[in-house]
């Protein structure tokens, strides 16, 4: 049941980039109805004044103002995107399509019918529908919009509903020419599918050409896991090889005296204790080289950097490099990937252990701002901050470049800040970097809070 349960909460994690770019593209069109309805009255109030063309206007407001209502703050904008189904987003758009699609053809019936030189205007509408919605959807709209049409043009010329001419663009009674009537039709239709199929297919390229993009950043990112790991490969064995001499020397002790029943049993506490901390550590270790799909969660920050530490620590007090700390013990979460920050404080803390070959202090700081001037929101932030060889003012604009490294790293990859920096603003934050040499480095990792309440660490 927690099985499924996870399986469930990630799925909906994973979906949240989608429903975010879904909502960012929706916004869209909810901007260019709002273009759409201005430029309606605008035009219906010009001809008025200008002359007689329109014959009935009074229709014309009153679609205009029922686009007003539907697009007034539309359902999907009052809830979190976290709360909401992916599919419940895309119903939604495709209902105020639909909406459109039935307002535009009311627009152009009391505005000239099948003479109105605007009617290839619904052309630019299904382009926006086959960006937003799938290619199936969008040969539907395509479908429906060619149905909706058809009927106002033959309603019209059957004269079951009335022919509203217009005085202007084109000699009145085309609406009755047969010829006009299936060449608009054939021009249309054969315009609005093309279209859609154009629209779609470029869509559908450039969603794959970002996919691939994204496996290939994967890609890179767990490349420089693998490098990384190596790099603690000394520290982790000497976090198991310690526990691993104990249980040697209880083995030892044990079967110098093995009818003392209480020393048994105390020797015996003692390797179960050697034994969990091994499995701690090839977990933490593990768990950090596994690779995995982005999964979004609430945070705590100061909880990735003190796991980061019980990564680096031993090998850090072997080069004579001190720790210190200084979290804000009451901090707001950040929604991100657990996993991906804690590679990223990993590298920063690497090459300041790096940047210091003689030893020297590594310090780690948290806390949070109300507003942050470059991100333009609530963030919670960590420094990393070395006393080591500093950086070059001419070289700090190039260290985040793939490949780029200084002299004093020439033994990493040169992608560990490069990776880092892609993380940190698929978070929607950024990495800063204050560094004078021979006096050290501080990198400041600053991310949006999510929006939860603060909890103690």
């Amino acid at each position: 049941m927690e099985q499924t349960q996870l399986f469930r909460e990630k799925a909906v994690d994973d979906e949240l980039p989608f429903k975010l770019e879904l909502i960012k593209q929706i916004g869209w069109l909810v901007r260019l109805r709002w273009i759409a309805i201005g430029g309606v009255f605008f035009t219906v109030t010009i001809a008025n004044l200008v002359g007689d063309i329109i014959s009935r206007p009074i229709p014309l407001y009153i679609i205009a103002a029922l686009m007003v209502l539907y697009n007034f703050e539309p359902q999907m904008y009052r809830k979190a995107p976290e709360q909401q189904r992916l599919s419940s987003i895309r119903r939604q758009a495709c209902i105020h399509i639909i909406l459109d699609l039935f307002s535009l053809t009311a627009l152009i019936h009391f505005s000239g019918g099948v003479e109105n030189p605007f009617i290839f205007y619904f052309v630019f509408h299904l382009i926006i529908a086959s960006i937003i919605l799938s290619k199936r959807v969008s040969y539907i709209l395509a479908a429906l919009n060619t149905v909706l049409l058809s009927s106002l043009i033959f309603l019209e010329y059957f004269e079951i509903i009335p022919h509203y001419s217009l005085k202007v663009f084109l000699p009145d009674g085309l609406w009755r020419n047969q010829v006009y009537i299936f060449g608009v039709l054939f021009v249309f239709t054969s315009t609005l599918f093309f279209s859609v199929y154009l629209a779609t297919t470029i869509t559908q390229t450039a969603r794959e050409r970002e996919a691939d993009r994204k496996r290939m950043e994967q890609q890179l990112i767990f490349s420089e896991k693998m490098a990384t790991i190596g790099e603690l490969a000394a520290g982790v064995a000497h976090e198991i090889n310690n526990p691993l001499d104990g249980l040697l020397n209880c083995i030892l002790r044990i079967q110098r005296d093995p009818a003392n029943i209480k020393q048994t049993q105390e020797y015996l506490d003692l390797m179960e204790e050697a034994i969990r901390r091994i499995e701690a550590t090839i977990g933490k270790l593990l768990d950090f080289s596994r690779p995995h799909e982005l999964l979004l969660t609430a945070v705590n920050i100061n909880e990735v950097v003190n796991e980061t530490i019980g990564l680096l620590e031993y090998g850090a007090l072997e080069k004579g490099i001190h720790i210190e700390t200084d979290f804000q013990e009451q901090i707001a979460r950040l929604h991100g990937d657990k996993h991906l920050l804690e590679q990223v404080i990993l590298n920063l803390s690497l090459n300041a252990i790096t940047a210091m070959p003689k030893g020297g202090k590594l310090r780690f700081e948290t806390g949070e701002m109300s507003l942050d001037p470059l991100i333009r929101q609530p963030i919670v932030f960590v420094k990393v901050i070395d006393t080591g060889i500093g950086i070059s003012a001419s070289v700090q604009d190039r260290i985040f470049d793939p490949f780029y490294t200084t002299q004093i790293m020439e033994k990493g990859t040169g992608l560990g800040l490069s990776v880092s920096d892609r993380i940190v603003r698929q978070h929607q934050g950024v990495i800063e970097v204050e560094s004078e040499e021979g006096k050290g480095s501080t990198f400041t990792v600053k991310l949006p809070i999510a929006r939860v309440h603060k909890q103690e660490v």
